[in-house]
């Protein structure tokens, strides 16, 4: 039961109906997506099945998280251009660059 979550989560492409899930394995793959407070799995704390999620698929990374935003038509048009017009195949990729080259445009706060 400890990888299970973990595994549902990271190798979705597995479940046969992904959207006719337990309600308690949905709210845990939720949960996890979303980088909410996990619940418990069928007796399972999370500190038990949250370590797992790192070690299933590829090794050492965590799962991508999603997060929602609404974008103006502008800014989906704006998306798009720099997509094509960059060596992205995704407007994930071009929101990565922009926010890479943004953070690196700000110095660095010094650790104490």
């Amino acid at each position: 039961m400890e990888l299970l979550p973990a595994v549902l989560v990271k190798k979705p492409g597995i479940l046969r109906s992904p959207k006719d899930l337990p309600e308690d394995v949905a709210a845990v793959m939720h949960a996890m997506r979303h980088c909410k407070a996990a619940p418990r799995f069928r007796g399972v704390p999370p500190e038990r099945y949250l370590p797992w999620v790192t070690e299933v698929g590829r090794k050492g990374r965590p799962p991508s998280v999603l997060k929602s935003f609404r974008f103006k038509h502008e800014d989906v048009l704006r998306l798009s251009r720099l997509r094509r017009n960059l060596p992205t195949r995704s407007d994930t990729e071009v929101i990565r660059m922009a926010l890479e080259l943004l953070e690196s445009s700000f110095p660095r706060a010094s650790v104490a």
